[in-house]
């Protein structure tokens, strides 16, 4: 099986990326999805509890909002969530290439797609990862797509700052993908970079 993750910032097509590649046949997950299904585990709230405080938990659920600010407050209280939270994602990413693997069996071409939108705070799960895709784009289209999502163009641009550049990112990837025309550019990358690795199987 060929894992890939697919990074980029906030508005950079990141999810238009995985679901071209799921046309081509490979199947998609999302480490958001993965980190979610994490925080509902009893266990899980407990320990943020401890660490951050009742706030971060309301009504039996956490409220990621007041966990991101407790968290990333400082550097140790991040490595403090990272060590709660890592070793939960790395297990549940286990078993779904595991659960993947059992469901391939014989078929080819075998690509896992992980979507990971923070590459930067994944820590030690990248080394699941055969290869990392980057996807960029300026921030000007990134941040006019993002408000024609609905986004408000002042938290548009605080999470860019929060977030490392196109630059940073690129250091993480073996490929990279520029989204900065329109889908049948992004389109011919894909194209080329799919049989370049798995030939015209589709």
């Amino acid at each position: 099986m060929y894992i890939v993750f697919v990074t980029g910032g906030i508005g950079s097509g990141k999810t238009s990326v995985c679901e071209l590649l799921g046309k081509k046949g490979a199947h998609l997950y999302s480490l958001d999805e993965v980190s979610h299904n994490v925080l509902q585990d009893e266990e899980v709230k407990n320990e943020l509890v401890r660490a951050f405080g009742d706030q971060v938990v309301s009504l039996g659920t956490v409220n990621r909002k007041a966990l991101a600010q407790a968290a990333f407050a400082n550097p140790s209280a991040t490595q403090t969530l990272n060590d709660i939270m890592h070793p939960r994602i790395r297990a549940r990413l286990l078993g779904i290439i595991e659960h993947e693997n059992k469901m391939w069996k014989d078929e080819f071409p075998q690509v896992l797609v992980i979507e990971v939108p923070l590459i930067e705070a994944t820590g030690p799960n990248n080394d699941f990862a055969d290869e990392i895709i980057a996807v960029s784009c300026p921030v000007d289209k990134r941040r006019e797509r993002a408000v024609m999502r609905g986004m408000n163009e002042q938290d548009f641009d605080a999470r860019v700052l929060a977030q490392i550049t196109d630059t940073e990112r690129s250091r993480y990837a073996r490929t990279l993908f520029d989204n900065s025309q329109d889908e049948a550019h992004l389109q011919s990358q894909i194209d080329a970079w799919w049989e370049t690795r798995f030939g015209n199987n589709s």
